[in-house]
């Protein structure tokens, strides 16, 4: 199984972080717009475990099982990750709603997807909650060193999801979380 190692952290200038990616040999490998449909059991077990199902529409079609983080309080996320691509989105959704899973939640981007040799840096414009930078790597240190070199204070960095961010923007609402989309978007 793939282990992901990742790191999120609030942007004020999203322009500013381009700048030193760039100059640091980075490339631009994909950019636009992204939709995420959150999946999970009647019971909420998935996201009660602190697990996620995912059907993603990016620059393909992925489905993403993300296990536990483990050392939750760390800022540097690492957890099972298993993702597949799929052809066609609209069957996945189907197939899984067969399987019994409820679409939980949905959720959008703009992304602009970089590398810096095998790290990835993410540089992402949320509805509501803002900017943000993701960077992932092999190892802790790796996405540290990198955060480093973008001038990301460790401290700067949150541990949190996305969904857990908006649910804090929101005052703490988790029963009948609104998807977090684009106006005049339909997410559903």
């Amino acid at each position: 199984m793939a282990r992901e190692v990742e790191a999120k952290a609030r942007c004020g200038d999203l322009d500013a972080v381009r700048a030193k990616v760039a100059g640091l040999g980075g490339r631009m490998i994909h950019s636009g717009f992204e939709r995420n449909f959150v999946y999970d059991k009647a019971d909420g077990s998935l996201a009660a475990n602190d697990s996620l199902l995912r059907l993603r529409k990016y620059d393909r079609v992925t489905l993403t099982y993300k296990g536990p983080r483990q050392g939750r309080g760390d800022r540097v996320k690492s957890r099972t990750e298993i993702e597949v691509e799929v052809a066609d989105a609209d069957g996945a959704d189907e197939l899984l709603r067969a399987l019994g899973f409820v679409r939980a939640w949905v959720y959008e981007k703009m992304r602009e997807e970089w590398v810096i040799g095998t790290t990835k840096i993410c540089l992402d414009v949320l509805p509501r909650i803002g900017d943000f930078v993701e960077v992932e790597g092999a190892s802790r240190d790796e996405v540290t060193g990198v955060l480093e070199k973008l001038g990301i204070a460790l401290g700067d960095v949150t541990p949190q999801t996305y969904r857990e961010v908006f649910r804090e923007f929101m005052s703490g609402a988790d029963d009948g979380l609104p998807d977090l989309v684009f106006e005049g978007e339909e997410a559903r």
